[in-house]
């Protein structure tokens, strides 16, 4: 008997490795299969855009006020950027250095 049992969602540690970021660190979810980066920071899911072997892309747009966030994420090293369409951080913007975590329960 053949089972298949895909991990739906990866849970990953992110430090904040921009010099004049002002969060430390920030928590992301990756789930693949209903392609969504939660990314904890801005409260609701973002949509993956594009899964690429290499790089997974994705995209929130907040209608009010007017804004699109934006983030890339290294599948190999680990690194995440987030990013705004209007360049102001907001305090949540940054550059990231990502590690795979399991949860604890």
């Amino acid at each position: 008997m053949f089972c298949n049992v895909a991990t739906a969602s990866v849970f990953f540690r992110c430090e904040n490795i921009d010099p004049k970021a002002t969060l430390d660190y920030a928590k992301v979810v990756v789930d693949l299969k209903n392609k969504k980066l939660h990314y904890h920071w801005l409260g609701k899911p973002m949509m993956i855009t594009n899964i690429r072997p290499d790089r997974v892309n994705a995209v929130l747009i907040i209608l009010e006020p007017k804004i699109t966030w934006f983030a890339s994420f290294d599948r190999y090293s680990g690194d995440l950027e987030v990013f705004n369409s209007k360049k102001d951080s907001k305090g949540v913007s940054g550059s990231f250095k990502c590690k795979k975590v399991d949860k604890l329960f």
